[in-house]
């Protein structure tokens, strides 16, 4: 049995997420708040194996919630359910800043509760066995340093993926030589959000356009309803995506980089996800000579997509979110940022 404790300050709203989430779905609601201050009490006393948390909220929001709740002995697995999801993305990915694995939108006007109960429930289900993400440095291991001349960094992730991805980028010299094309599994019409939040780590960053062709420095994000692929002459293409694959691909961006930048130097990375999304494309990358990375499972938040790629051999190492920027400025014979005091 799933202990789930839900936070929002709608009393209405919380009834009908208890009803859903009921002993024949596998789930035990171990107790309920109405605002962020409650939210910490009771997670503090009830320790459940994770916590539906609303953002918008009296007295303290479910951000600062969230930040507090992961910084304590109480710490675990914070799915967000807001209508800011939707409504107010860059806002909403503070709170995957703060330490929440999810963030998944209330229904809009159009729909009612009942109509997302079951992806509701899947959702939390799988996030429960979420690892919660402990940020941890690691020294460098087995460094080697490969010759210059690579042409783009390849990024695919999913849960847990924004956080890393500021990490990562964050550590990364502004403007790269290079462009970087990330594959983030989000829902339609959130990427902007997603890239506004990335360009705080200190790099351009933007949706990608189908007949664009990738600019060294400049960070680009697939939408939501679509794949990002590469053509043959290295000009951006979208194709919709199809029933409920996880999009946008990995594996399509990757494989398409691998045909479309033959004999060119790239480097790939894999992070945190469900799915095995990027095992196909880690192996064509790396068949094409590509240096391609995978993070540490023990620092992932969903570790399936890079233990995919590694089981797959397509992985040429294994590293912690900071080695892997480290990874990259040395690839890139770049001068790593100075840290701000």
């Amino acid at each position: 049995m799933i202990k789930l404790l839900i936070v929002d300050d709608s009393r209405v709203v919380r009834r009908t997420l208890a009803q859903f989430f009921c002993p024949e779905a596998g789930f035990e609601v171990v107790g309920e708040a109405a605002n962020g201050l409650e939210a910490i009490e009771r997670a503090l006393a009830l320790k459940p194996d994770v916590i539906l948390m609303d953002l918008e909220m009296p007295e303290m929001d479910g951000i600062q919630a969230t930040a507090e709740i992961m910084s304590s002995e109480a710490a675990c697995p914070i799915v967000v359910l807001s209508s800011l999801t939707r409504d107010a993305p860059e806002r909403a990915y503070r709170a995957l800043a703060a330490g929440a694995v999810e963030l998944l939108s209330k229904p809009d006007a159009k729909q009612t509760f009942a109509e997302i109960k079951d992806g509701l429930l899947r959702a939390v289900r799988t996030m429960s066995k979420a690892r919660v993400l402990r940020r941890h440095s690691k020294g460098m291991r087995g460094h080697q340093v490969a010759e210059p001349g690579y042409r783009a960094l390849l990024i695919g992730s999913s849960t847990g993926g924004p956080e890393i991805l500021t990490r990562i980028l964050s550590r990364l010299p502004a403007p790269l030589p290079v462009p970087v094309l990330i594959a983030q599994h989000v829902l339609p019409n959130y990427e902007a959000g997603l890239a506004l939040w990335l360009t705080r780590a200190g790099h351009q960053a933007r949706v990608a356009v189908a007949g664009e062709r990738p600019q060294a420095g400049v960070v680009y994000l697939g939408r939501g309803d679509h794949h990002l692929t590469l053509n043959a002459q290295g000009v951006f293409e979208e194709h919709p995506k199809q029933a409920e694959e996880a999009c946008p691909s990995a594996d399509a961006l990757f494989k398409s980089a691998a045909r479309a930048c033959a004999g060119a130097r790239l480097i790939s990375v894999v992070l945190t996800g469900m799915g095995r999304d990027g095992a196909e494309g880690s192996v064509a990358l790396r068949d094409a000579g590509a240096y391609t990375l995978a993070q540490a499972l023990e620092t992932c938040v969903v570790p399936s997509m890079p233990a995919e790629a590694i089981k797959a051999g397509g992985i040429r190492e294994q590293l912690s979110p900071e080695e892997i920027a480290a990874r990259i400025v040395a690839l890139l014979r770049l001068t790593p940022p100075t840290p701000h005091l």
